[in-house]
């Protein structure tokens, strides 16, 4: 009831409260959207098929990459 009585005039406070309700919400978003994929991943094999076999079959070994750009052998051609 406070807020009624004595409603907010400093425009920074109400910025950053209003900043702050928000970023919440937009994570709120992003965690709901992160479990949803998780939940698909786990209950759909297919998707975990397709993901690993079909896309991270073409990904190079990034680790592997590192280490050859370290020791300046890297190759960007195709394997």
């Amino acid at each position: 009831m406070q807020w009624l009585k004595q409603p907010l005039t400093d425009t920074a406070k109400i910025s950053r409260i209003y900043f702050t309700f928000f970023m919440c919400v937009k994570i709120k978003f992003w965690i709901d959207e992160r479990l949803d994929i998780v939940d698909a991943f786990v209950n759909d094999s297919s998707i975990r098929t397709f993901i690993t076999q079909d896309f991270l079959g073409r990904v190079p070994d990034f680790e592997r990459l590192v280490r050859k750009f370290i020791r300046k052998k890297a190759n960007l051609e195709v394997e």
